[in-house]
């Protein structure tokens, strides 16, 4: 179980302190259309640290920890299907080389 003391959550908070990140808009009904980069940062972060390779796992590592998931700037876990999650899978992808066949 993570408490308010564990590393990882302390490591989140000192990216609040370092971080610094343009004003953003009013603040509008139902969930942000983008998040923000000090939050994907966050979930990456989270994502790299306890070693969730793939979008699946972020996602449920991220539910069944709602303390993390509020340290990571996230009051509401989007849906699983959500782009910014698949976002990271693009990224995290291997680029495909394509073999070349000999005739």
């Amino acid at each position: 179980m993570i408490t308010a003391d564990h590393p990882l959550i302390q490591l989140l908070a000192l990216i609040d302190l370092v971080w610094i990140e343009a004003e953003l808009g009013p603040v509008k009904r139902g969930g942000p259309k983008f998040y923000g980069e000090m939050t994907l940062f966050k979930v990456y972060m989270v994502s790299l640290l306890k070693q969730l390779w793939a979008h699946r796992s972020l996602w449920r590592y991220l539910s069944s920890m709602p303390l993390v998931a509020s340290a990571c700037g996230l009051v509401r876990l989007p849906d699983r299907r959500t782009p910014w999650i698949g976002g990271w899978e693009k990224l995290r992808r291997k680029p495909r080389h394509k073999s070349k066949r000999w005739a």
